[in-house]
């Protein structure tokens, strides 16, 4: 079992003992961090967060199973493992529905206590990965009944048993990670890592650190070793969101990892074998970015080799719905109300708007409403009042509002509300991206695709 950067917590009041462990562990790869009682142990567990807390039952100042308890209650998915020489069925069955993974009798040999210690290291991976499966796999994102949609999920269910490289597109917003997640979590890797990666929030200076590691005196600052993330995800998946935002010189060195399959930290002298699944994601048209120049063709030949595109939520008339009652159950659940449903106005409005900000605009208006109102049946002014271009057009003009007999294109009249927003967002900002993109809760290269799209410099 891979190691690195695995943290094991050891309190035991014999020292000697503590010191056999420490030397053991060291010779595997773990960090090792000691205390001989409950108070300095739980301060170190605090401080640390260790993978893995070996507790001996009987300590100075309490029983090892009150630490246990501690311990769980801050940071549930750590391997716990109870070591006593006083060890008996009740003691080993009680620290067990506790949540305990394994309880070690004294004496016991190094490869006994390092046989536990990865038992339970087993063990808490397949629970953590069991949880982020279910979360991937029952995500509204992906849910639906629309016939895109359905062929996305057949794409997702053969691309999972094969361990090819995936592309993911599409605008922000429509569920690219949760679509990641699935198809690591019906893989062969499931039981492995899954990293994710967002290229874009990352200054370009830091990731290649960040996506390779470095050695400790190779750069100013580097004052340890560290871990990159595709060493992270080694035997899993590396998620890498917002590939199209990478620079150049970093895309030649992805595409030197993907075709060689080994990585070299920065200031490293010798490449590291890799092993993993890379699936990429991306907002922008990668084609139209070859051919401008900012991206390598052969990298996006490489990354390309399954590519799944997702549709804007506009364009699944059949799911907006359904996704809107599914997330009003949710918050429902979730904040202990009692919505019923929406009135027969504002099921019309969520079907009709254009929803620019795609299922996560969705999710979030209708989780606002759930905590805003006080009644059981939603109105318009609960989902949209937040939205004055919407209210001005729609809400004050419910019993008056009429069609000209030249008709009305909704879509220009929407793209034009949506540049008039992004212009008063950058006047506001003065200009400055970042800024304006947080005031329209987009990412900074959505609202740059948005500014090229209206024009907008």
């Amino acid at each position: 079992m891979e190691n690195k950067n695995k943290k094991i917590l050891i309190v035991d009041d014999e020292v000697l003992l503590s010191e056999f462990l420490e030397i053991t562990f060291r010779r595997h790869g773990y960090e090792i961090f000691i205390a001989h009682n409950i108070k300095d142990g739980y301060n170190l567990f605090i401080k640390n967060l260790p993978d893995i807390a070996i507790l001996d039952f009987k300590l100075p100042d309490g029983s090892g199973v009150d630490l246990l308890k501690k311990v769980l209650e801050k940071k549930n998915d750590t391997a716990v493992i109870l070591i006593t020489a006083f060890g008996n069925i009740d003691t080993a069955v009680e620290s067990m529905k506790l949540g305990a993974v394994d309880f070690v009798t004294k004496p016991f040999s190094a490869e006994q206590i390092v046989s536990s210690v990865e038992r339970g290291l087993i063990k808490m991976r397949k629970k953590q990965n069991e949880k982020s499966k279910n979360t991937a796999i029952g995500s509204a994102s992906i849910i639906g009944e629309c016939k895109k949609i359905k062929e996305i999920f057949a794409i997702m269910d053969k691309v999972s048993k094969n361990d090819t490289t995936v592309l993911i597109t599409g605008e922000s917003g429509t569920g690219k990670e949760l679509v990641a997640r699935y198809i690591h979590y019906n893989s062969d890797r499931n039981a492995n890592p899954f990293v994710t990666v967002n290229c874009s929030a990352i200054p370009d200076t830091l990731l290649e650190s960040e996506l390779f590691g470095h050695k400790r005196g190779s750069f100013t600052g580097a004052y340890a070793d560290k871990i990159g993330l595709f060493e992270a995800a080694d035997s899993g998946a590396i998620f890498l969101d917002e590939i199209g935002d990478i620079t150049p010189a970093l895309q030649v060195k992805l595409l030197r990892v993907i075709e060689e399959k080994h990585i070299t930290p920065i200031g490293g002298a010798f490449p590291k074998k890799i092993n993993l699944r890379i699936i990429a994601a991306t907002n922008k048209n990668l084609e139209k970015e070859v051919a401008s120049g900012n991206f390598r063709e052969d990298l996006y030949y490489r990354l390309n080799v399954i590519d799944i595109k997702l549709p804007p939520l506009r364009e699944r008339e059949d799911d907006i719905l359904h996704l809107a009652y599914h997330f009003l159950k949710l918050f429902s659940s979730q904040y202990k109300k009692n919505f019923l449903g929406f009135d027969e106005k504002t099921v019309e409005a969520i079907k009709n708007y254009s929803w620019p900000g795609n299922i996560r605009e969705l999710e979030n208006l209708i989780k606002r409403a759930v905590i805003l109102s006080e009644k059981n049946i939603l109105s318009t002014e609960d989902m949209f009042g937040s939205i004055r271009e919407f209210k001005k057009t729609n809400l004050s003009c419910e019993n008056n509002f009429t069609i000209p007999e030249e008709g009305i294109d909704l879509y220009n009249l929407i793209a034009d509300i949506e540049k008039k927003y992004i212009l008063n967002a950058l006047e506001k900002s003065n200009g400055q991206q970042n800024i304006a993109a947080q005031y329209l809760k987009l990412n900074r290269t959505t609202l740059i695709g948005k500014m090229k799209k209206y024009n907008i410099t």
